[in-house]
């Protein structure tokens, strides 16, 4: 809202808006007398670029802008909590207001990633789903056509009933990347200790491959970013996504004319309008795959760096060298002489960044973005290389914590014998066969009967949510874990209340595998908040440990990692790649919140 009465025409609003935005939606109106501020070129705001993410807010010094909430508060005096961010994966820190139980609003505070506390529209207007009365406060179990309340060790001893009642391979677990590492760990420990079996994924990543775990290494750390002299953007709307960190690179674009290109391929694309060039492509893979065919058929690879740091070139020099590039440069939908200025601007300009987004980029793709570093011996260096940004708060969290088939946790492969009989010695229990599976393939396949979900919403955030649907309901048990009735909560036949970060305490890991602790700062409604709920689950299927709070599975966790990390220095290896068809299954990260915000700021818009 404004209130131009209270405005001073300081002009904060502006200037942050176009030099550290980008944005240029606001703009002085009338100057002379009758001067005011609003919309650029007489605009509805909606009409602009403006992106909602309420910097102008956060600068005004009188009010005059101010969030438009359904009521005005009166003149109290609120508390305050800190926490992070639990949307994107920068890891902002942030405050929470609020008076006895009803949150007032969200700002910015001055953290190790947002440290002039600046933050995007999530977490400024995310905030709401707090004060919603809809939120699920006690276990719930399906009778008949109604979800009826029973206590929560009714809950757990049907839990713990249903997982010893099948064979221990018809039982899979699902843990969200909006979870913290303290229960990821937890849920994964309860599948591999608990029911005894190899079963535990996410919706997240599902059907995807794992080279997603790799894209943290070697990411140029968030101080770095200011340093690097241009800027390449891929497959990521970094104003709509991630937006703190879009705010420090076109402020280095408008303060320093430090140079942005944004290789897409959406046809409209919601930041042409910020960057220096615009390249519209087909597809990211063969994009970067006819830039590497470039780079080694003109010899233009740094050979020194090749030579010294890395494995595998010549079986990659054969292999891509073998591919027609012309066919590369169809399936690309660009020409020769857009990949010769890509390839040349960003090998000859040394403090040269690509950032990229997991949510848009294949598996296939990721592992050629790595390929490009090392041909151009940009990897591991000071304000160059890549950075790719993770689409959930925690999505890191899932690989550290071991929330995959393939891997367990400390990202150790689960095929390393040593690794896993050190895992199983330090939980004090038989040790199992973690043989590889396909979670997808088996789920399709109605092979679970089982199906424990906390913190995910596959139905909701499918393109394709009835079949989802009819996949959930061929198992002869479904548990969710969940904040408010989502769709697949709908499907459950019992569902766990699910609690806030700051109800809890724990941590994340994010983009940049920064561990980022947040404490318990406020008591809400739930009895049992869910890591106490998963500590009495363990204790019900039997697992026996000292763990009561989230730092007990911190230090556990930490202790494992410790004695099955095999120390290997990871190699710079050229690894061989085929297109692949494994594109983001779910939206909104799989999660109900995102997709709840989502929505509403959509519908907003429409109804504007």
């Amino acid at each position: 809202e404004i209130d131009n009465n209270k405005c001073i025409l300081c002009g904060r609003c502006v200037r942050i808006c176009k030099e550290v935005v980008g944005a240029n939606a606001l703009g002085f109106v009338n100057r002379g007398f009758d001067t005011f501020i609003a919309p650029s070129l007489n605009k509805k705001l909606a009409d602009a670029n403006c992106e909602s993410c309420g910097m102008c807010i956060s600068t005004c010094p009188t009010g005059a802008l101010v969030e438009n909430v359904p009521f005005k508060p009166g003149p109290i005096n609120p508390d305050t909590l800190k926490t992070i961010c639990n949307y994107c994966s920068l890891g902002c820190e942030i405050n929470l207001h609020y008076k006895s139980s009803f949150f007032t609003k969200s700002s910015g505070n001055n953290g190790f990633i947002n440290k002039d506390g600046n933050i995007c529209k999530y977490p400024r207007f995310g905030y709401r789903h707090l004060n919603n009365k809809h939120r699920i406060e006690k276990p719930l179990l399906k009778k008949g056509n109604k979800h009826v309340e029973i206590t929560f060790n009714e809950a757990y001893k049907i839990i713990a009933d249903k997982i010893s009642s099948v064979e221990a391979d018809e039982n899979v677990f699902f843990a969200g990347a909006r979870l913290s590492n303290e229960e990821i760990y937890m849920i994964q420990k309860l599948a591999r200790a608990g029911a005894k079996t190899n079963n535990i994924s996410n919706f997240h990543y599902l059907g995807r491959g794992l080279s997603y775990k790799d894209n943290c290494n070697y990411n140029i750390s968030p101080e770095q970013i200011k340093d690097a002299d241009q800027y390449f953007i891929i497959g990521s709307e970094l104003n709509l996504d991630s937006g703190v960190l879009g705010f420090d690179i076109f402020s280095e674009n408008y303060h320093n004319e430090k140079p942005v290109c944004l290789i897409t391929e959406k046809q409209e694309s919601a930041m042409a309008h910020k960057v220096d060039n615009l390249l519209k492509i087909k597809s990211y893979y063969h994009f970067v795959k006819a830039a590497n065919h470039y780079i080694i058929s003109n010899n233009l690879q740094n050979s020194v760096f090749i030579k010294g740091h890395c494995e595998g070139f010549d079986n990659y020099k054969n292999e891509v060298s073998g591919e027609n590039f012309d066919s590369l440069l169809n399936n690309a939908g660009c020409s020769k002489a857009d990949i010769a200025e890509f390839v040349e601007s960003y090998n000859k300009v040394h403090k040269s960044v690509i950032i990229f987004s997991e949510k848009n980029i294949t598996n296939e793709a990721c592992i050629e973005l790595h390929n490009l570093c090392l041909l151009t011996g940009k990897k591991g260096k000071n304000a160059t290389g890549l950075l790719a940004v993770k689409e959930k708060n925690n999505s890191q969290g899932l690989f550290d914590m071991g929330a995959f088939p393939e891997i367990i946790p400390g990202a150790e492969d689960s095929s390393d014998k040593t690794a896993t009989e050190a895992m199983f010695k330090h939980w004090n229990c038989k040790e199992i066969s973690l043989n590889p599976v396909n979670i997808k393939e088996k789920l399709d396949d109605g092979l679970f009967k089982n199906i424990f979900i906390f913190g995910e919403d596959p139905v909701g955030c499918s393109g394709n949510g009835n079949t989802v649907s009819n996949v959930l309901q061929k198992a002869d048990f479904l548990l969710v874990q969940e904040f408010f009735m989502s769709d697949t909560a709908k499907l459950a036949d019992l569902i766990l209340p699910a609690s806030m970060n700051f109800e809890t305490g724990g941590s994340y890991a994010n983009t940049w595998k920064y561990i980022q602790q947040f404490e318990k700062s406020y008591n809400g409604k739930i009895s049992q908040h869910s890591f106490n709920q998963l500590v009495e689950i363990h204790k019900a299927v039997g697992i026996t440990s000292n763990i009561e709070k989230p730092s007990d599975a911190l230090m556990e966790s930490a202790s494992l990692i410790e004695k099955t990390n095999s120390e290997k220095k990871d190699k710079l290896v050229f690894k061989l790649t085929k297109p692949g068809n494994n594109h983001m299954i779910f939206e909104h990260g799989c999660d109900y919140i995102v997709k709840l915000f989502n929505d509403e700021y959509k519908d907003a818009f429409e109804t504007e």
